[in-house]
């Protein structure tokens, strides 16, 4: 029997439609999802020869032992060993500027755990970094061939620039984690999904229950950039971060103070941060942005000086649940 490679596809929502309609017919030819691409494919080299070329950027990432769908699929029923929060009085950096990568990192920890060991910090960073360069530039097809708006793209975010290590130490700086003289650090310690234990990471419960919570990005669910179960446990993770909460908390109000106007909210941000540059201002307010429509939190309409921002019914409940806690 010939061996079958397993591969990650992503197809734009008509077309995975029309393909899971075709399969649920009681005379459909096909078996599965897999027969199905298997035989179009066959297919379509069959006609006159037909060579495809890949899209710019969008080459291979070299994973060594790992697939992509080795790191990224959910992680199996294993009783992983965890630690506790290691979590730092910390906000997170102004260039995590989205929420969405971070549950597909904790996954690649686990399933990097499942298949071999506890990784060290250099492993992990460097196999996570590859997978999601290689996952971003599918993510930023995908953006490509539906068109999306600015604030939309799923690929925002993830390490997609055309200097690969400098988007990689970007994306490793804003997703991932580091160490220094004071330990573990970065944006999965602070969230309290990951710990270090003689230089072995290692999950909390937390992190764990985020890997296997279902993923839209990954069409296992409906959503947006994140699932429902993600925004819940995102949420979890942010009320145990004092210093973070009050920053969201403190830009809620900023919105609701401006009506939601984007350069009444800078003005506003500016007269509490009196010590930031306008870059700066601008800069966070855009990263509060993207990180609170990942979780479901703030809505967007328009576009530039003439955006408009809305705090969610959800978002009331976020703060108003995590204040009365």
């Amino acid at each position: 029997m010939d061996l079958v490679q397993p591969y990650l596809i992503f197809l734009p929502p008509a077309l995975a439609r029309r393909a899971l309609e075709t399969l649920d017919q009681t005379d459909s030819p096909f078996a599965d999802m897999s027969e199905l691409v298997r035989v179009s494919l066959e297919n379509l080299f069959a006609l006159n020869g037909v060579k495809l070329k890949p899209a710019p950027g969008a080459a291979s990432t070299e994973l060594g032992n790992w697939t992509l769908n080795d790191l990224l699929k959910v992680p199996s029923g294993l009783d992983f060993e965890t630690v506790n929060s290691q979590q730092l009085d910390e906000r997170l950096f102004v260039l995590t500027n989205r929420l969405n990568p971070i549950p597909l990192m904790t996954r690649i920890l686990l399933n990097m755990i499942a298949k071999d060991e506890a990784p060290d910090i250099n492993q992990f960073v460097e196999t996570a970094g590859k997978c999601a360069r290689e996952l971003g530039h599918r993510l930023r097809q995908d953006d490509e061939h539906v068109n999306r708006g600015a604030l939309d793209k799923r690929s925002i975010g993830w390490p997609v620039g055309p200097e690969a290590n400098k988007s990689l130490r970007r994306f490793t700086v804003s997703f991932l984690l580091s160490a220094n003289h004071r330990g573990p650090t970065g944006p999965l310690v602070y969230l309290g999904l990951v710990g270090v234990v003689e230089n072995r990471i290692l999950p909390t419960a937390l992190g764990v229950n985020l890997a296997r919570a279902p993923s839209s990005l990954m069409g296992e669910t409906e959503g947006g950039s994140c699932s429902a179960e993600q925004q819940s446990l995102l949420c979890q993770a942010i009320r145990g971060m004092p210093e973070e909460f009050a920053a969201v908390k403190h830009f809620a109000e900023a919105v609701r103070n401006a009506n939601g106007h984007q350069p009444a909210v800078d003005r506003r941000l500016s007269l509490h941060h009196k010590n930031w540059s306008p870059n700066l201002v601008a800069a966070h307010r855009a990263a509060m942005v993207g990180r609170l429509r990942d979780l479901g939190l703030l809505e967007v309409t328009g576009r530039g000086t003439k955006a408009v921002m809305t705090i969610t019914l959800e978002g009331d409940r976020f703060i108003n649940d995590a204040q009365e806690a």
